[in-house]
């Protein structure tokens, strides 16, 4: 018999201790982790938050069997800067990060949420599915795949094409502790889903030369074989503007007329041109044609544009709950496979949004409704959903109803794998956290947006605070939830609201002296404005 020394027992012990406690935090944790950012997606156009705007029954499925939380905002309405706090649980203003198109520079003894998960031996994957979130921009930090290939004719991708990367990586790691985040972006502008028919048809010299679809916003190159003598292209809009054939329908953009030889002639009918920047749109309101006089056998014509629709509000409106209902089908697709390869109960999954979307309640400059994100702090742009499905959670609360931000999407996933949070993390962890929030400060960046201006939310108050032009603007939520009163002029002096618009403007001003410039380069500036971030 072997007589073990007292030391080495006792080593032993301790270390088939810490070997138990391992065990038993990874069996009582999620195997993995699937991060769903829903970009663009209003918090009301979930019908688990508001069931008369859209049908989301995927997204309520992880609702009704996970954790909603109701009052979750932004800290801006811009995506790349609103992805890194949740890989980073800091404001934008600390991580110096402003706008899209901008190169972020991480905080180098600071790890992105997918690092933290590397280091601990988890397989992590990216795919994203807009061209402002492309590795070029450095959000790609701990994965192990970065997936950000967009199409040569168009920089997003829809639900399925997204689906068509993630289903077979997961598949393939199915064995294995992963992280993947899934970006998802079919609400975003421009408001067009996959099934759309053509909406717009080409002949050439009474033929029919192809049908597209504009509102889909792609990248369109035509090639035109002319015969010798008098060519006719006819462009006919396939559904006039509702309600008024007088308005301009189609208006393709970014059109350039390459001409081999270049001594054809062209001669436009009813096509109206307007030149901004150097680049030419096309506003054709029902039928519009070119006639070419070709002087040479095998000539042809490229007419290079970006598809562009005019639409109605009503449209514009329909076609971003479509866009939001075929999300939802898509999410229903990975649920299912989840299903389908057992790990769905063993999944944690986050859905959060990034910001909201302004639906055409604010005018611009011009006079027409407002569609985007950019400019605006209102709350259509900055409340998100945020769910939280945790089969391995005791389900003893459906709902989380104080005040919540995308800062406390990281700490809450550390608390759910039983790991401690960073010391660097602004955010909390929702099931831990004692403290209700009092306060949320928002932020929102020139040159994307037309002027740098914040937010303060203090319930029931949310106060926007303009610095160039010093203008204050006051809401009450409760009365007034969709912010359609203006009161700060009738309640300007009261003590209490006084010291939020102290609060706000001294925060205001120490973002700004320290914001840095920011440099947008060619090729991406040319993105954001096929995105619809620059008119």
């Amino acid at each position: 018999m072997i007589r073990q020394s007292p030391l080495k027992l006792t080593f032993i012990f301790v270390l088939s201790l810490v070997l138990l406690q391992c065990a038993g935090d990874k069996k009582d944790r999620p195997k993995n982790v699937i991060l769903i950012t829903l970009d663009t997606h209003r918090a009301d156009y979930v019908s688990a938050y508001n069931p008369e705007k859209s049908k989301t029954p995927n997204i309520d499925f992880f609702a009704k069997q996970g954790v909603l939380i109701e009052n979750c905002y932004s800290l801006i309405p811009i995506t790349a800067p609103a992805h890194a706090i949740l890989f980073y649980s800091q404001p934008p203003h600390v991580l110096y990060f402003y706008n899209n198109g901008q190169i972020f520079h991480p905080p180098q003894k600071q790890a992105s949420l997918a690092e933290l998960f590397r280091k601990k031996d988890f397989r992590t994957a990216a795919f994203v599915s807009l061209g402002v979130l492309q590795s070029h921009f450095q959000l790609h930090r701990g994965f192990d795949v970065y997936e950000d290939v967009m199409p040569s004719h168009r920089w997003y991708l829809n639900a399925h094409e997204i689906n068509q990367r993630v289903l077979p990586w997961i598949e393939k790691n199915k064995d294995d502790d992963f992280f993947a985040w899934i970006h998802y972006s079919d609400p975003h502008d421009p408001y067009a889903p996959p099934n759309l028919p053509p909406d717009f048809q080409i002949e050439l010299n009474g033929r029919l030369f192809k049908q597209v679809c504009l509102q889909k916003y792609e990248q369109l190159t035509l090639k035109f074989k002319l015969r010798l003598g008098a060519n006719k292209i006819i462009f006919t809009v396939l559904n006039p503007y509702p309600g008024s054939e007088d308005q301009f329908r189609a208006a393709p953009n970014e059109i350039e007329f390459i001409q081999h030889p270049e001594s054809i002639k062209l001669s436009f009918t009813d096509i109206q041109f307007v030149h901004k920047e150097e680049k030419r749109s096309a506003l054709i309101k029902k039928r519009g044609s070119i006639l070419i006089d070709c002087p040479e056998q095998e000539a042809e014509l490229i007419i290079k544009a970006r598809g562009n629709l005019n639409l109605h509000p009503s449209e514009k409106m329909r076609s971003y709950r479509k866009e939001v209902e075929y999300l939802d089908l898509q999410i229903g697709t990975l649920t299912k496979k989840l299903q389908e390869w057992d790990l769905l109960d063993k999944c944690l999954i986050v859905l959060v949004g990034d910001h909201g979307e302004g639906l055409g309640k604010e005018k611009t400059k011009f006079g027409d409704r407002y569609f985007g994100h950019i400019h605006y702090l209102y709350r259509a742009y900055m409340k998100v959903p945020l769910i939280i499905f945790d089969p391995t959670m005791q389900k003893n609360i459906q709902k989380i109803s104080g005040l919540s931000t995308i800062l406390d999407v990281a700490p809450t996933i550390l608390g759910r794998m039983g790991w401690k949070n960073k010391p660097y993390h602004r955010g909390k962890d929702l099931f831990k956290t004692k403290k209700a929030l009092k306060s949320i400060l928002e932020e929102t960046y020139a040159p994307e947006a037309i002027h740098d201006r914040f937010g303060m939310l203090q319930y029931p108050w949310h106060m926007i605070y303009t610095p160039e032009t010093q203008k204050v603007e006051l809401y009450n939520l409760i009365s007034d939830p969709d912010e359609k009163n203006d009161v700060f002029d009738t309640h300007k002096n009261s003590e209490d609201l006084k010291k939020l618009q102290e609060k706000l403007r001294q925060n205001a001003a120490d973002i700004l002296v320290s914001k840095q410039e920011v440099k947008i380069d060619k090729e991406s500036l040319e993105m954001l404005k096929s995105l619809g971030y620059i008119k």
